[in-house]
């Protein structure tokens, strides 16, 4: 955590911090971790307590960085995420994997601590502004993704794919050295989408326990899962690229109404929707915004899980 009070760094000493840096409080970094693992809005609101050196070990009450967070309300009724349990939260379902994130190696408990603080921001905003919301879980996927791609997969495997054409000139001009060392300099900037749509593949989570009784309102868990998570990454991209917005009926909402018993909300929008001028039929609809965070919160949970080894010793280490 960086403060007003923190002493300057040697220059190497200085990268090294950049390189595993947040721009997080410790506080807003366990928040966001608890969010991801009890799927609950939650937020840091400053320190309510300093522990000065040579001081009481107990401390003492001081609010000069406290702000309280708070919520936005929505601006329609209908709700876009479903209502939350009525059950209470227990923190101490956070561990085991909070007792073990200090084992995890930096560099992949920082992108964790990214990609849960970008879910948690997802949760927190998306009944007053679910287009946003939207851009915040795929970035949570993207932080992850990126990370697993080029810790996982092999650089020229990915260049060559991208671009065959340039492939062939380079190996013909230099051969393989000169090829693995152009695909290590694209690594990471290549195949944004298919990274995503590889990484939910490897970490999916099961279907929901809670699903709709009619098979229309729900999505196709194994066949069609990863195609409706590259639908939503081209919307974002499309957002992001040339600012056309999310289709209307992904950012209506689920509704108020009650559901008969046993029944659901639907994982999917279904047959023909329109707003204005537009139109979208369910084909371009891949799914509503509260099974996408799931399939987000489940696909980083399954990461975390992996990374760490029964031992309690992290897999795939750094040397």
């Amino acid at each position: 955590m960086t403060t007003e009070y923190s002493e300057p760094m040697e220059s190497e000493g200085a990268r090294l911090h950049a390189l595993h840096d947040t721009g997080l409080s410790s506080g807003e970094e366990v928040s966001a971790l608890i969010s991801l693992l009890l799927d609950v809005r939650i937020r840091d609101g400053g320190p309510v307590r300093i522990f000065p050196a040579g001081s009481d070990h107990s401390g003492f009450p001081w609010y000069g960085h406290h702000a309280p967070p708070s919520a936005v309300e929505s601006p329609v009724r209908a709700r876009i995420l479903p209502p939350p349990s009525d059950e209470e939260v227990n923190l101490a379902e956070c561990d085991p994997m909070l007792s073990n994130f200090g084992t995890l190696p930096p560099t992949v408990s920082t992108v964790l601590v990214k990609a849960a603080h970008h879910y948690a921001n997802g949760l927190w905003i998306a009944e007053a502004d679910p287009e946003q919301a939207w851009l915040q879980f795929v970035t949570a996927l993207e932080v992850v993704a990126v990370h697993h791609q080029t810790e996982t997969i092999d650089a020229t495997d990915v260049f060559s794919a991208a671009y065959p054409g340039a492939t062939k000139k380079i190996v013909a001009a230099g051969g393989m050295d000169l090829l693995k060392g152009v695909a290590k300099d694209f690594k990471r900037l290549l195949s944004a989408g298919r990274r995503v749509q590889t990484f939910v593949g490897t970490f999916r989570p099961s279907p929901p326990s809670k699903r709709p009784t009619d098979l229309s309102d729900r999505v196709n868990w194994e066949d069609e899962l990863i195609d409706h998570v590259k639908k939503v990454y081209a919307l974002r991209s499309s957002l992001l690229h040339s600012g056309t917005p999310f289709p209307a009926p992904l950012l209506a909402g689920i509704g108020e109404s009650e559901l008969e018993a046993g029944d659901y909300f639907p994982e999917r929008p279904n047959g023909v929707w329109g707003s204005g001028q537009s139109e979208w039929d369910a084909s371009e609809l891949p799914m509503h915004l509260h099974v996408f965070a799931y399939v987000v919160r489940g696909a980083l949970l399954n990461w975390w899980k992996e990374s760490i080894s029964p031992n309690g010793k992290t897999i795939g280490d750094e040397a």
